[in-house]
C-alpha cells in the first residue's frame, strides 16, 4: 500500500501509532508516557481524537483516577464522528460506568 504523502492521511497513521505504542508503554508500567502520548494523539487528527481520548479514559480509569477518566470519556464524546455508532458505544457505556 505504501507510505501515505496526504498531510493528513499521514497525521492519521501518526496517530495511530501513537495510540499502540501508548498501550504498549501502558502494559509495561510507563502509565505516565502513555498518557502523554494519548493526548498528543488526540490533537494529530479529527479522525482520531475520539479514540485517543477513550484510550485516555481507559488508562485513567485503571489507574483509579475516575474523575480525569470521567472527563477524557467526555472529551470522547464531544469528538467522536456522528457515523462511528460502534465508537460511540463504547464511549457512552464507559460514561455510564463512571457516572454511578
Amino acid at each position: 500500500r505504501g507510505w501515505p504523502v496526504d498531510p493528513a492521511q499521514l497525521a492519521g497513521e501518526r496517530a495511530s501509532a501513537r495510540l499502540d505504542l501508548a498501550r504498549a508503554l501502558a502494559a509495561s508500567g510507563r502509565v505516565d508516557a502513555a498518557l502523554a502520548l494519548a493526548e498528543e494523539a488526540a490533537g494529530l487528527h479529527p479522525e482520531h481524537a475520539a479514540r485517543a481520548h477513550l484510550a485516555r479514559a481507559e488508562l485513567l480509569l485503571a489507574e483509579r483516577r475516575a474523575d480525569e477518566a470521567r472527563d477524557a470519556a467526555r472529551d470522547a464524546a464531544a469528538a467522536v464522528l456522528p457515523h462511528d455508532r460502534a465508537l460511540r458505544a463504547r464511549i457512552d457505556a464507559l460514561l455510564q460506568a463512571l457516572e454511578r
